[in-house]
């Protein structure tokens, strides 16, 4: 499976369009929705990514990466190994603090909250801390240029399953949607059971060792 082969016209085999036996539909709009679907929902070793850096003094957020879909740990690297704990927009706000001249208090930001474009401290730093944030990335779209993935290459049935789901929709066949809509959803559920082992094994390795 690859996106030369998904996008292919009705007549090549492994094809979205040859699946569903009609080609009266745009099959690249159908893959991309998918990717986004999957996307949206998916959380596995295969997205994380890191990014790290120095937080600026009295600027009480940071920059969230590009690709960022979601955070999975945040901690201050260096000598003191401290977590950063997600929290909620409400709990960040109620816990902003203000000098007398109206300026955020500053100090050793220990929650933050991610809106489109920042994460965000109650506080500012009072230092230039190092940090190490691992977070979900968004994958690189499948394209001429980029034809297969990890879910071409690992999980090419929650990729079929939810491409059928799409190319139903735009055939306006409710039934046939919902129907690989559930096993779409059935795929993602055991993509995380299965991640969540490989990284328990990982743990549990870990402390033996």
């Amino acid at each position: 499976m690859d996106y030369t082969n998904l996008v292919a016209s009705k007549t090549t085999d492994g094809s979205i369009q040859n699946w569903v036996n009609n080609d009266s539909f745009s099959a690249t709009t159908v893959l991309s929705e998918a990717e986004d679907w999957i996307f949206r929902r998916l959380r596995v070793r295969e997205m994380l990514s890191i990014a790290t850096g120095n937080m600026v003094v009295g600027q009480d957020y940071i920059a969230v990466p590009s690709d960022f879909v979601a955070s999975r740990s945040f901690y201050y690297s260096g000598t003191e190994k401290v977590e950063i704990k997600h929290s909620t927009l409400d709990a960040i706000e109620a816990a902003r603090s203000y000098d007398a001249s109206g300026n955020v208090s500053q100090g050793k930001p220990t929650t933050f909250y991610v809106d489109s474009t920042n994460a965000y401290f109650p506080i500012a730093p009072n230092a230039t801390f190092p940090y190490r944030w691992r977070y979900y990335a968004q994958p690189t779209a499948l394209g001429p240029s980029n034809t297969t993935n990890f879910l071409t290459n690992q999980s090419p049935r929650l990729l079929r399953c939810i491409c059928l789901a799409m190319a139903n929709e735009f055939l306006k066949q409710d039934s046939d949607k919902l129907y690989w809509l559930r096993l779409a959803e059935g795929e993602i559920e055991t993509l995380h059971v299965a991640d969540d082992e490989v990284r328990w094994d990982l743990d549990v390795s870990v402390v033996v060792t």
